[in-house]
């Protein structure tokens, strides 16, 4: 399976992709910088090859962690929210901020805020 992670070079970076690589999951480590068609590409080519898993309902589902001060990229871009809408993502947000992203949004399956 395939995580999308969308996370400010910190330590949490390090730890989330050593941990989802030790757990045998691979890590789609997105760049902070990339917008609209760029950004909603990249996690779609990432999304896509979780469809290729096991039959597997667990093994498919589409994860993106995401920083709390990067958000606003996933809810408030129109390309990238109906990409995620096509494919029902789990949204992760981490840390503390504005996490105005609803989790009655009609784009994700569900929303979770961990960390400080």
């Amino acid at each position: 399976q395939t995580v999308v992670c969308l996370l400010p070079n910190c330590p949490f970076f390090v730890c989330c992709w050593i941990g989802l690589v030790k757990v045998g999951m691979r890590a789609a480590l997105v760049n902070t910088n990339l917008r609209g068609k760029s950004l909603a590409h990249v996690m779609e080519v990432a999304f896509q090859s979780n469809e290729h898993g096991g039959d597997d309902d667990d093994s498919n589902k589409n994860v993106v962690i995401v920083d709390a001060s990067l958000v606003n990229i996933l809810s408030n871009d129109d390309v990238v929210r109906k990409m995620m809408e096509l494919h029902r993502v789990d949204v992760y947000v981490y840390g503390c901020g504005d996490t105005t992203f609803a989790s009655t949004d009609a784009a994700t399956s569900s929303v979770v805020i961990v960390g400080e």
